[in-house]
């Protein structure tokens, strides 16, 4: 497949982050999605897949890429190319990146630090002050 590249929709936060690079296999066909951008209800298309990344662990990672709201017929036709077992390079910031456990063996919880004492401590040089 050849390299396809599209600018997309990036929001302002995301100007100045570096990005990191992730390269996987897709699992499935890539799909053509709307999701919600905001609060005001504007929805704007997405283009969805699922990636076997290229590591010892395998991990699988869910991916969107978010388009600008008139470029709904790009995101299908994009899709439409990425196919099952198509290697596929991802660039993303790190303010969007979700973590998943699935699995975990073990959650312990944590006990919130000692509160400091609310009275101080008397002062050895005026003994006048100690506690009877």
């Amino acid at each position: 497949m050849g390299a396809l590249t599209v600018q997309t929709f990036r929001h302002p936060t995301h100007t100045d982050q570096p990005l990191l690079s992730f390269r996987g296999v897709l699992l499935k066909g890539a799909e053509a999605r709307t999701k919600p951008l905001d609060e005001t209800g504007l929805a704007v298309p997405v283009l969805c897949m699922d990636i076997e990344l290229e590591c010892s662990l395998h991990n699988v990672m869910h991916v969107e890429q978010t388009f600008e709201p008139h470029q709904f017929d790009l995101v299908k036709s994009r899709a439409k190319a990425l196919k099952k077992g198509d290697t596929v390079d991802v660039l993303v910031p790190p303010i969007d990146i979700r973590l998943m456990a699935k699995n975990a063996t073990h959650v312990t919880p944590v006990a919130p630090p000692a509160a400091a004492p609310t009275t101080p401590a008397p002062n050895p040089q005026e003994p006048e002050l100690w506690p009877a």
